[in-house]
């Protein structure tokens, strides 16, 4: 496209061509720190059409300007005057003063381009800042987990003891110990004087010993038989003395068993020892050994039951006795006179009022007395209740 100015517009044309570079100036200074030179080469089209007005003025020619945004190049319409040989540009001027900077323009600042390479070295860091005032703490959170605890440490010297507290409140009396054993007794001091006899008191109860008795024709055996031997001979006369035959298994048969009964005296002290007294003899044998008797007791009061089945369990007691040596006599027809004593349980006969005794022999630990044993009496020793 070409246009074409009369003259008559140049001088308008002039002031627009320098208001032009002006406003150039004033936009690069917008871009530019102001520090910086401007360069000028970027304007040389807006110097260029100044100078080419100037020229135009002079020479009164009319001005045709190009539109170098056409795709072909124009040509004027009209053929242009002769043109003399352009003359040397002049130096050009100092560059004004730039002018105040206008103000920022309501557009967004563009996307920040690309970190370009590396330049130089970076520059030594400032000084640092004062520090800021502390801000208010924040809220404590929530307590964490409790972590597992670590391993003890090793045990530190022990430090200096401590004064003395002040000694607190007795507490109370602990229960008494047991007493301790008997310490040695001391050395007898003299005799004192003896004091004047007091006044006599009343008598206190007497206990008696006493005693019962169960002969043989009193006793039994499992056939109901009276006793089963009488000696005839031993005082040379027609006078019987009974008893019981008292075998063990090493006689050859069974032990044969003896029973009496009895009635409890009601003067019997059941705090103080009840004995059992067994009266025997042997005769002159050409054997030698000891002898043991197996004694089995009940004791039964008014209502009560006796025997072995339930609720019953049998015999109140079981004894067995000391072993007794047997000697023979020395007369041909004699007869050796012995006891064999044992305790009875006197708790067990509270309140009763009847009494059964069996007795049998028993094969003692020693060496056994091969020989019958003849059972002519029985007797209990106790303490009689006084009044």
């Amino acid at each position: 496209m070409i246009t074409v100015f009369p003259k008559k517009e140049i001088s308008m044309l002039k002031k627009i061509s320098l208001i032009s570079l002006l406003c150039a100036f004033a936009t690069d200074s917008n871009v530019h720190a102001m520090d910086k030179p401007i360069d000028l080469s970027k304007y040389k089209a807006v110097i260029d059409i100044i100078d080419q007005t100037q020229e135009a003025i002079k020479k009164k020619h009319r001005l045709i300007f190009y539109n170098h945004s056409s795709a072909s190049h124009c040509q004027p319409t009209c053929k242009p005057c002769p043109k003399g040989p352009r003359g040397h540009r002049g130096h050009r001027g100092n560059t004004g003063a730039t002018g105040s900077t206008g103000a920022t323009g309501a557009g967004f600042t563009g996307a920040t381009g690309p970190t370009g390479p590396g330049g130089g070295a970076t520059g030594p860091t400032g000084a640092t800042g004062a520090t800021g005032s502390t801000g208010n703490t924040g809220a404590t959170g929530a307590a964490g987990l409790i972590g597992n605890t670590g391993a003890t440490g090793a045990t530190g010297s022990t430090g200096a003891t401590g004064s003395t507290g002040a000694t607190g409140a007795t507490g109370p009396t602990g229960a008494t110990g047991s007493t301790g054993s008997t310490g040695a007794t001391g050395a007898t001091g003299s005799t004192g004087a003896t004091g004047s006899t007091g006044a006599t008191g009343a008598t206190g109860v007497t206990n008696l010993s006493d005693e019962l008795f169960i002969n043989a024709p009193m006793m039994v055996n499992p056939f109901g038989e009276t006793p089963d031997t009488i000696f005839t001979t031993t005082y040379g006369l027609q006078t019987t003395v009974d008893a019981w035959r008292m075998s063990t298994g090493g006689d050859g048969g069974d032990a044969n068993v003896v029973g009496a009964q009895f009635v409890i005296p009601s003067t019997l002290d059941t705090t103080q020892p009840v004995t059992l007294i067994i009266h025997c003899f042997n005769e002159i044998t050409i054997g030698a050994g000891n002898v043991q008797f197996q004694v089995r007791a009940d004791y039964k009061a008014d209502g009560e039951e006796l025997g072995d089945v339930a609720p019953e369990t049998g015999y109140a007691q079981n004894l067995l006795t000391s072993e007794h040596v047997v000697v023979d006599p020395i007369g041909a027809t004699n007869l050796r006179y012995f006891t064999i004593s044992i305790a009875l349980d006197p708790t067990l006969m509270v309140g009763k009022t009847w009494g059964f005794i069996a007795i049998n022999r028993n094969i003692p630990t020693g060496p056994d007395y091969g020989e019958a044993i003849f059972l002519t009496e029985l007797s209990i020793q106790y303490t009689k209740i006084g009044s």
